[in-house]
C-alpha cells in the first residue's frame, strides 16, 4: 500500500469513526425519555424481557409459596413484606455507598475476610485495587436500577389482591431440602456416581417422582443446598422453614425428630 492509499484509507478510517459517533448519539437521544419523577431510562432495558421474567420468578412464584406456606394471610401482608425488604436493601445499599474510601475499605474487609486474608494491602493501596473499584461503582446510586425498583414496586400493588389464587404446590427446592432430611433421618447418603459427585441421572429420576416436572431444578436446588447450616437453610427457605417441611412430609415423626436433633436452635 503506497503513501496516497494510506492516506485514503485513515480518512476513510476516520469519516466511518465520525459516521458511528454521530449514529450512537443519535440512538442514545432517540432510546432516552424522561419519566414524570425526573429519571432517564433507556427504553431498551424498560422492554428488556428479562426484568419481567426476574420479577414473575421472585415475586409471582414468591406470592405461590407465600400463600401455600400461610394460608390465612393476605396477597396485601405479602406486598407489603416485599416492598419492606426492598426498602431496606435500598437504604443499607445507599449507607454503604456513603461510607468514606476507608471505611469502605473496611467495610470489605470485614464482608470478604478470605479474600484478604493472605494479602497484604492496606487501606490507601486497596482505593486503587479492581476489587474496591468494582464493588464501590456495585453500591453506586443508578437510574436504571431507580427504575428497577419502582418497577417491581408497582407491580407488586398489581397482583390480585380480592381473587382467590389456586393452590399451587411449593417450589422444587422445598422437596429437595425434605429428601435431604429423609435421607439424613434414615442414616442414608445422596447418590453418588463413579467419580464422587452426586448422580445427576438418580436425583433427577427423584425429582420426576416428587414434583412431576423433569428433576432439573430439584437436582440443581439438592446440590446447593448447605444441609449442615441452618444459617444457610434458613436464608434460603425463611425462618419457617421447619414448620415447612414437616407439613411438607405429612407430620411425618421422623422427621420431626430429627430436626429437633439436627437443627436445635
Amino acid at each position: 500500500m503506497n503513501k496516497q492509499e494510506e492516506k485514503l484509507r485513515a480518512l476513510q478510517m476516520t469519516l466511518e469513526k465520525l459516521d458511528n459517533i454521530k449514529k450512537e448519539t443519535k440512538y442514545k437521544e432517540e432510546t432516552k425519555i424522561k419519566l414524570e419523577n425526573g429519571l432517564f431510562l433507556d427504553i431498551k432495558k424498560i422492554n428488556d424481557r428479562r426484568w419481567i421474567e426476574e420479577f414473575n420468578s421472585k415475586y409471582v412464584t414468591g406470592l405461590a409459596e407465600f400463600k401455600a406456606l400461610n394460608p390465612n394471610k393476605t396477597t396485601q401482608e405479602y406486598i407489603n413484606n416485599e416492598i419492606e425488604k426492598i426498602n431496606n436493601i435500598e437504604a443499607e445499599n445507599k449507607k454503604i455507598f456513603n461510607l468514606s474510601d476507608d471505611k469502605f475499605c473496611y467495610w470489605l474487609r470485614n464482608k470478604y475476610p478470605v479474600k484478604f486474608e493472605n494479602s497484604d494491602i492496606k487501606n490507601n493501596d486497596l482505593k486503587e485495587h479492581p476489587f474496591f473499584i468494582d464493588q464501590k461503582k456495585y453500591f453506586e446510586p443508578s437510574e436504571f436500577e431507580d427504575y428497577r425498583i419502582t418497577l417491581y414496586k408497582q407491580k407488586l400493588n398489581e397482583l390480585p389482591k380480592t381473587e382467590k389464587l389456586k393452590e399451587k404446590r411449593l417450589g422444587d427446592k422445598w422437596y429437595a431440602l425434605l429428601y435431604w432430611m429423609e435421607l439424613n433421618s434414615n442414616g442414608k447418603r445422596p447418590p453418588i456416581d463413579a467419580e464422587g459427585s452426586f448422580n445427576k441421572d438418580k436425583l433427577m429420576i427423584e425429582g420426576n417422582k416428587r414434583t412431576g416436572k423433569s428433576g432439573q431444578v430439584f437436582y440443581t436446588s439438592f446440590k446447593e443446598i448447605d444441609i449442615n447450616n441452618s444459617k444457610a437453610i434458613e436464608r434460603s427457605f425463611g425462618k419457617e422453614w421447619k414448620e415447612a417441611i414437616i407439613k411438607l412430609s405429612n407430620n411425618d415423626n421422623k422427621i420431626i425428630d430429627y430436626l429437633k436433633e439436627k437443627y436445635k436452635s
